[in-house]
């Protein structure tokens, strides 16, 4: 891999990074002890599926399971 000349950046590819200051940023209330609160992980998946994406890879910490008035964020989720 060392010996092949630099290929650039692959333009298909999206990396979506999660700062301490996105997580500080949202009510404690709402994220309780995730990386994301519920809202905002679906505010998340809603606009990367508008470019639709044939993958999408996700490492979101979550203590806790989504609440029920997210029924359709936990569909979305199982159908990536």
């Amino acid at each position: 891999m060392r010996s092949r000349p630099h290929e650039g950046m692959d333009k298909r590819l999206l990396l979506v990074t999660i700062t301490d200051k996105d997580v500080q940023s949202q009510p404690i209330t709402e994220r309780k002890a995730a990386s994301l609160c519920e809202r905002a992980f679906e505010q998340l998946l809603t606009k990367l599926e508008q470019a639709k994406p044939r993958a999408i890879g996700l490492d979101i910490y979550r203590e806790s399971s989504l609440g029920a008035e997210y029924k359709n964020l936990a569909e979305k989720i199982k159908n990536f």
